[in-house]
């Protein structure tokens, strides 16, 4: 994990990653991205995924109360390779899909209970069967947010803070 501080259910966080489905529809129904959390029974969980096996929408879900931010618009061709990111920044989240910001929300109440060790699981959603059906590729998670400019520098194929920039 990318970063200086330990992730927290209190922490702002981004996780960049790379993805593309196999052939639409796939063959589960809610194709998994990323998870970060203890478990799906106790609520306190981040997932990004698709909503459904037909990929043409994206979900955010802080499973904590805040609340699930679904039917995000998705890419055009969800088989070929988009770069995705998840932010979240204070009571601000965003979804970015190759470098444009899909949603933007304010004013959330997100600090989820995480255990000492997180779970951070890659294409699957803990203790379901909601895996990813693609390929997903160089995928970062780092504990504090990289601002929009590191979006796009992550976007771009660079590391999210310039070199000696003093910036995070």
């Amino acid at each position: 994990m990318a970063g200086q501080s330990a992730l927290t259910g209190d922490s702002d966080y981004t996780v960049s990653l790379w993805a593309k489905t196999k052939a639409t529809p796939v063959a589960n129904g809610f194709p998994t991205m990323i998870s970060i959390g203890s478990s799906q029974t106790d609520s306190q969980i981040v997932q990004f995924r698709f909503v459904d096996k037909d990929c043409g929408k994206l979900l955010l879900g802080h499973w904590n109360g805040a609340g699930v931010f679904s039917d995000l618009p998705g890419p055009d061709d969800p088989s070929a390779w988009h770069h995705y990111v998840i932010m979240r920044e204070g009571q601000r989240v965003g979804v970015w899909c190759d470098g444009v910001q899909l949603f933007n929300k304010t004013d959330m109440k997100l600090a989820i209970d995480l255990p000492p060790t997180v779970q951070i699981n890659i294409g699957w959603l803990a203790q379901s069967e909601r895996y990813f059906c693609g390929d997903i590729d160089d995928v970062a998670v780092y504990s504090h947010s990289v601002g929009r400019t590191g979006v796009a520098r992550l976007f771009g194929g660079e590391e999210p803070f310039a070199s000696g920039s003093g910036e995070r």
